[in-house]
């Protein structure tokens, strides 16, 4: 009895993503990186930069379970059931943000234009660029 008591505290202890996450960034009238990333339910993180000239080398790396943790709360508080996903589709000169989980797709230009949930999980994401350093911009050294 003791053993299957342990057995199921130390299971209870493993947090991971509920769903697979899609992030995306598309292109802009700037200078705008496109990039691509998935949050997978075994918490690894993948990261591509799709722009056409950079190199689109994938880095993977593994979610802390505090940030693990941090993405599943955001999104159980996100109405994922909501009619209106796609918005602000006259812009034209900002970069297309699409977020997909759980089978439903939210796309944006402008942050301000969705749900504070959702605003919160791309601050959230674009975090981790800075801090698993996935995105480094490229310098002139001369």
């Amino acid at each position: 009895m003791v053993a299957l008591l342990l057995i199921l505290a130390c299971g209870s202890l493993k947090t991971n993503i509920q769903n697979n996450l899609f992030f995306s960034k598309g292109p802009c009238k700037g200078f705008c990186t496109e990039y691509e990333i998935q949050i997978r339910t075994d918490n690894t993180l993948s990261f591509k930069i799709t722009s056409t000239n950079a190199n689109q080398e994938e880095k993977v790396i593994t979610l802390s379970i505090d940030d693990v943790k941090k993405i599943n709360t955001i999104t159980s508080k996100i109405d994922w059931n909501s009619n209106a996903t796609t918005y602000d589709e006259n812009i034209y000169d900002l970069p297309l943000t699409t977020l997909k989980y759980n089978r439903r797709t939210y796309k944006y230009k402008r942050s301000k234009s969705v749900p504070n949930e959702v605003q919160e999980l791309e601050i959230l994401i674009t975090q981790f660029l800075t801090k698993y350093e996935l995105l480094k911009l490229k310098t002139n050294e001369n």
